[in-house]
């Protein structure tokens, strides 16, 4: 990398474009201050931004200008009309579909200080979608994207601790030069590596949510922290408990510490159940009736789930007895209103003539 001479493109992937200036603002004052860091390197930058999330698609207008699938060729570029009016952008369908109508990828230009023209642009990002070393096709995204999707998803397993994190190869001397680190005291670092604090998950009854705590946070804290992100007209959680099918759910005191008591377990909220509407009612017809709800030897004896359906049943009736009866009413009164107004003209000459 020379000083004053080098050209570096950034390819970026989901960004949105109400995000664009965020963009401008941050990350590419990031870039800047990195290459900056790097022996004093002021590289031209040329910024794009990869969008696939859209509902555009083309077709041909012609039988020769179609490929097998009867989609639009590999290389088709649209860079007017549809386009934005002053901005740099345009759609590039790259591939040739194998099923189904080809989704064009849309690039949007937020910076060129190397100054490309429009068909340089075009044509350089035609030609690295054709370097992708899986296939020996063109295919949608620019290989950079794809790469770092490549990449991202290896990362996860490391990040989220599904397999063991392993020790990457060295890098070679002859290569950290070349990565502008010309002392390799600077990039090496032998500092061992902190592992990822363990963590335990609680499932919130209320929200539906999971919320992560470091393993061995009291509960008393775990709970108003979940109540801190509800609704002030939610109910609220009273304590964390632990649950397993089939077992007895372990509770957890104000001063108990969480932990994850292994394959099955699951650690979630328990609320009060009078916050919610209709429970007050339940507790007052079993504090009326506690002889019938409670009784387990008396042949007459109904349980509560059955004494409750039995009142929603009744009420039920009800509702549909006002509805019935209503109906009935609006009949009646719309059979008085229509005979009186086919009678209209008559009551109209009686009152005239009185006579009559």
């Amino acid at each position: 990398m020379s000083e004053g001479g080098s050209h570096t493109g950034v390819i970026s992937d989901g960004v949105g474009e109400t995000q664009f200036e965020q963009v401008l603002r941050l990350e590419l004052q990031a870039i800047r201050q990195a290459c900056l860091s790097l022996r004093d390197y002021k590289p031209t930058i040329t910024f794009v931004v990869v969008q696939k999330r859209h509902h555009t698609r083309f077709f041909p207008t012609q039988a020769d200008m179609t490929d097998k699938t009867g989609n639009v060729l590999p290389g088709t570029v649209v860079d007017t009309v549809i386009c934005h009016p002053y901005e740099f952008d345009f759609y590039l369908n790259s591939h040739a579909g194998l099923m189904g109508t080809n989704r064009p990828v849309h690039y949007h230009v937020l910076s060129d200080e190397n100054e490309f023209s429009s068909d340089d642009l075009q044509s350089l990002t035609n030609s690295l979608c054709y370097t992708f070393a899986k296939t020996t096709r063109s295919v949608s995204l620019v290989t950079p994207v794809y790469y770092a999707h490549l990449a991202a998803f290896r990362a996860r397993y490391y990040i989220e601790g599904e397999m063991p994190a392993l020790h990457l190869p060295a890098i070679k001397d002859n290569i950290w030069p070349l990565l502008g680190f010309p002392d390799l005291s600077m990039a090496e670092d032998t500092s061992p590596v902190p592992s990822p604090h363990p963590f335990v998950e609680v499932f919130c009854e209320i929200s539906g949510k999971y919320y992560r705590f470091a393993t061995g946070t009291k509960a008393e804290f775990a709970v108003s922290v979940i109540n801190r992100k509800l609704d002030s007209s939610k109910s609220k959680a009273l304590y964390i408990e632990a649950a397993k099918e089939g077992e007895e759910p372990i509770s957890f005191g104000d001063g108990a510490s969480l932990v994850s008591y292994g394959h099955g377990w699951r650690l979630k909220t328990v609320i009060d159940v009078s916050d919610f509407p209709g429970t007050e009612k339940e507790n007052t017809f079993q504090r009326q009736f506690p002889s019938v709800l409670l009784s387990t030897g008396s042949k007459d004896s109904k349980p509560a789930k059955t004494m409750k359906a039995e009142v929603e049943g009744d009420q039920s009736l009800k509702y549909i007895g006002r509805i019935m009866f209503a109906f009935l009413l609006m009949f009646i009164l719309g059979g008085l209103f229509t005979v009186a107004l086919e009678n209209l003209p008559r009551l109209i000459l009686l009152f005239n003539n009185p006579s009559m």
